[in-house]
């Protein structure tokens, strides 16, 4: 440290070391970015929630959506159409509130509707739904 003229203590910026100071960073909850909805900060329907980041949806186009929609249908042949969830929110916990393309559910549908978006089955367990990436297809 250095001292001004009026013997107050300055801090030197070339003491610290960049690589060791980390910005911190917020990291949003699925109730927070509700409220924000609220406020008409957010557009409901234009983010997903990923690790407690507000990432903007992208655009789709229309290779996406067409291979978006052979995925759904070929889990709804597998799994069947009540349990499969086409670009809707999953719940899988306080930071994380993503829209794979497709996904398959535990409950039905029409069973959402009292439990609101679906969740990981158990504690720790890990959500698997296949995502169409827009590039490449």
């Amino acid at each position: 440290m250095t001292s001004t003229s009026r013997d107050k203590p300055v801090v030197s910026l070339k003491q610290f070391d960049p690589e060791e100071i980390e910005p911190r960073r917020k990291q949003w909850t699925r109730d927070e970015c509700f409220q924000l909805m609220e406020l008409g900060i957010l557009e409901e329907a234009r983010f997903e929630l990923i690790h407690g980041d507000i990432i903007p949806k992208m655009t789709q186009h229309e290779r996406h959506i067409f291979t978006c929609k052979q995925v759904q249908k070929a889990l709804e042949a597998v799994f069947g159409e009540e349990r499969v969830r086409a670009a809707a929110p999953i719940a899988i916990g306080v930071h994380e509130e993503p829209e794979p393309d497709a996904a398959v559910v535990i409950r039905t549908g029409r069973e959402y509707l009292s439990f609101g978006h679906p969740r990981p089955p158990k504690q720790g367990s890990r959500l698997k739904s296949p995502t169409v990436p827009s590039a490449g297809i």
